[in-house]
């Protein structure tokens, strides 16, 4: 029997897992809709096309734990707008706190465990029975919660239907990318990596991977068919833990696509630093490999054996060293603050920085996710603060943890904002790396010096901010010197974010490529029907993002309870905020109602979360309506809004009189934070 099933997710970038999904779905002669949700501002809007088209099954893609709030708003709003049918979740938030879910939230009819290709076709088959699904969490007649076993991880990866495909790819310098899969699982430890603990929880091999003919077929198809020139390859490490193996795969694959006639393309892969070697390089280049994303996570002898890395810090500094000597793209996280972590440890990390200083990078607090040995561990210390629907710890070195609360003040913008300063220098190197692989004669020596001096200027300024941030003595002088250093970073990305800008202006086609395409199959893409609510460009192939800080507390755990819409800030605190917001940005938003010939006082509505990011989510005219292409601009501005430590998460109202422009020649504006392909 055929049934109307929606899947919901980001769709950022092609979301790999929930097309295998529709694809598995589409194959089993089901009605399948993809819905893209990748903003807490979507829960209304989606929630809306969803009752209207009123689908039997509603499957969510609960991977990340900083959005499982955001869901399960979605399933309640769901819910109030009437939909009676079955409303599932996957992923690895919802695999590890399945019982949780469905105890807090009884808008969710279930929770499937595992990978969801073949679950949800179960699903759709057992419907009015799901209890006979393997891996499937139900509320029981009784109030108890009721499991299924775990139905095995498929062996054999070749089985399934390629993902669903768009009709049009993203595109860098004007070729299209495509992300794809040659493995699932990684052979690595790391104690505070979900991936590692979500396979281990579903059991079957922690590793494994695709058939060589199958790849090659797949990545064939989408070469001639579509065009797609870049392969994105997002398994969770590329390589084996047999370097011969390695090898022989390496070579298999250039085979296969060289009998397919599949000429000059560029791949992206991900890799442990004791897996990266001269040989496997070599071989990987025939291929068109020109990015490694590069799992360093830490420099530090005790950050390292914190992370359960199984690394030497020297293999780190021979990694970097051989895939720069191959003249490849290369960058990296590092997770400089975890829970045991010192000041000499910090300053290690900053000397890794230092040491690699023209290459991009980025750098952020070890995050905890259900499930992980950090979290287990934390837990039994009596560290872990909040709940499950968001972990936080204090560092134990109290000098580490002041550094750290004076970091996330001051690096948040650059580190974590879509436009961010160190998310651009990935984007300068990536793009000047493509750019030599394909058009050769348009890359220069000159232009690739001048990429590497700016994105050098940034990272010594990383350097110099944070070793005034990470020393003792900040003690009773955080804020003043949050302040402080917030003002020195604004000023020096606004300098570097023009000359960045400028490089890519630099980069960027005369014009497109001309490749021919032929559509993919009509039945495929018939089938995908994607529903896109989002602003702006949604292209993130270029870096990995590093997690978000959650908020840092000294309470003990409380009680579960699912998180709550943003309710308005009180009458004094909204008052400070609109003065801040005004102070900071007034400028901004006078210029904006300038350009679209507001004559009146606009009302804005904010939303404001719990790290201070501000959101345009809607703006009203005293006379008159507001042009919806002005207030998409506003809304783009506003990602790079921020406020200093508001109390919670809330919304409040922003009256902006108008800019009554006769008096005063208008400023030029600045230039914007972000170059467009990072929107």
């Amino acid at each position: 029997m055929s049934m109307k099933i929606a899947l919901v997710g980001p769709e950022l970038e092609e979301n790999l897992a929930l097309r295998y999904i529709h694809a598995s779905l589409v194959q089993a002669g089901h009605d399948c809709r993809i819905y893209d949700f990748h903003d807490p501002r979507q829960v209304e809007p989606v929630a809306d096309c969803l009752a209207q088209w009123r689908p039997d099954v509603v499957g969510m893609s609960m991977v990340f734990t900083a959005r499982s709030g955001e869901y399960a708003r979605l399933a309640q709003a769901l819910r109030e707008r009437g939909y009676d049918g079955h409303v599932t979740a996957g992923g690895h938030f919802a695999s590890f706190h399945a019982r949780e879910l469905l105890r807090d939230v009884p808008a969710f009819s279930s929770i499937l465990r595992g990978e969801g290709e073949r679950a949800m076709v179960e699903l759709a088959a057992h419907l009015h029975e799901p209890a006979g699904v393997g891996g499937i969490v139900l509320p029981g007649a009784d109030g108890e919660i009721v499991e299924t076993p775990p139905a095995p991880p498929l062996t054999n990866l070749d089985v399934l239907p390629w993902p669903t495909r768009q009709d049009r790819f993203d595109s860098y310098l004007g070729l299209p990318i495509a992300n794809i899969l040659s493995s699932r699982g990684c052979y690595g430890a790391c104690s505070f990596c979900s991936i590692r603990a979500w396979h281990r929880h579903i059991g079957g091999s922690r590793l494994r991977q695709r058939g060589v003919a199958d790849l090659a077929a797949e990545m064939a198809e989408l070469y001639h068919d579509s065009g797609v020139r870049i392969y994105n390859f997002h398994d969770d490490n590329f390589f084996l833990p047999d370097r011969q193996a390695n090898l022989d795969r390496f070579a298999e694959i250039r085979r296969r696509l060289d009998e397919r006639g599949v000429g000059r393309i560029a791949i992206q892969i991900k890799a442990r630093p004791d897996s990266i070697d001269a040989d496997a390089l070599a071989l990987l280049k025939e291929l068109g490999l020109f990015r490694v994303f590069l799992g360093v996570e830490s420099n530090a002898v005790a950050g390292l054996k914190a992370l359960g890395r199984g690394i030497k810090r020297q293999q780190n500094h021979e990694a970097l060293r051989l895939i720069r000597q191959a003249g490849l793209h290369v960058t990296f996280n590092l997770l400089m603050f975890e829970p045991d972590c010192t000041l000499a440890d910090l300053g290690d990390n900053i000397d890794f920085i230092e040491a690699q200083s023209d290459v991009p990078l980025n750098f952020c607090r070890v995050e905890v996710y259900g499930g992980t040995p950090i979290q287990r561990r934390l837990a039994e210390q009596g560290r872990l603060v909040g709940d499950y629907w968001g972990y936080s710890y204090a560092i134990a070195d109290r000098d580490a943890q002041r550094s750290y609360e004076v970091f996330r003040e001051v690096f948040t913008p650059r580190n974590f904002f879509f436009g961010g300063a160190n998310l651009q220098a990935m984007t300068v190197d990536y793009n000047l790396h493509l750019l030599r692989h394909f058009f050769p004669r348009r890359w220069s020596a000159a232009l690739a010096d001048d990429c590497r001096q700016a994105i050098g200027r940034l990272n010594r300024n990383n350097v110099e901010l944070l070793r005034e941030i990470c020393r003792p003595g900040l003690e009773g002088q955080a804020d003043r010197l949050v302040a402080a250093l917030s003002r020195r970073r604004e000023a020096f990305d606004k300098r570097i974010t023009r000359d960045f800008s400028r490089l890519l202006a630099l980069m960027e086609p005369k014009r497109q490529p001309v490749f021919q395409r032929r559509l993919a199959k009509a039945g495929s893409l018939a089938a995908a029907t994607i529903l896109v609510t989002a602003m702006g460009c949604k292209r993130t192939h270029v870096y990995e993002m590093v997690p978000r800080s959650q908020p840092t507390a000294s309470a003990p755990a409380r009680p579960p309870v699912v998180p709550a819409a943003p309710a308005p800030y009180a009458a004094n605190e909204a008052a400070r905020l609109q003065t801040r917001l005004m102070t900071q940005y007034g400028q901004e938003i006078r210029n904006w109602m300038a350009d679209a010939s507001i004559n009146d006082t606009v009302v804005l509505d904010l939303e404001v979360t719990a790290a201070g990011e501000v959101a345009v989510a809607g703006a009203t005219v005293e006379d008159g309506a507001l042009p919806a292409r002005a207030l998409e601009k506003l809304k783009e501005k506003s990602w790079a809004w921020r406020l200093p430590r508001p109390s919670r998460a809330g919304t409040l109202k922003l009256p902006c009189a108008s800019p009554n422009t006769h008096i005063f020649e208008m400023a030029p504006h600045p230039t914007e934070m972000a170059p467009r392909n990072l929107r």
